[in-house]
């Protein structure tokens, strides 16, 4: 398995793609570490749908740790992705003591659309004039 984690450009991330389906052997599987592009768009100039998926490993801002430390992980399958490729990925996490969640490929996938939600009903009470400090108690 190959997980490619550079920074969201659709366009790199096809390249690397590219590259990794030259490079590796047919049954090694192909991840990205994507926040939210489509990883039919990420595939679509290789040949090898079937073993492509996303694992999105949480760290950031919002959660104030790194990778390593956040238990979630998002495993992210389209339509073409291979049961044994969901399952092993499955596995990978709870090997890795993470907790992974499997969601279909759609925008922000499940976890960003959650929190863009949270963030969202924030700004709209502090623009009704809420204090921020009660707002943040209560998110």
């Amino acid at each position: 398995m190959v997980i490619e984690a550079v920074f969201e450009n659709v366009t790199l991330k096809q390249t690397i793609f590219c590259e990794m389906e030259k490079s590796c052997p047919p049954h090694c599987i192909f991840a990205s570490n994507t926040t939210a592009i489509d990883l039919i768009a990420i595939g679509e100039r290789t040949n090898s749908q079937d073993r492509i998926i996303g694992t999105h490993f949480f760290s950031g801002f919002l959660m104030n740790s790194p990778a390593h430390i956040m238990p979630l992980v998002e495993i992210i399958r389209t339509n073409m992705t291979s049961p044994q490729v969901i399952l092993d990925l499955i596995t990978l996490a709870k090997t890795m003591k993470k907790v992974p969640i499997v969601v279909h490929n759609c925008t922000g996938f499940a976890v960003s659309r959650i929190v863009f939600t949270y963030t969202q009903s924030a700004h709209l009470l502090a623009n009704l004039g809420i204090n921020v400090f009660r707002i943040d108690r209560v998110i």
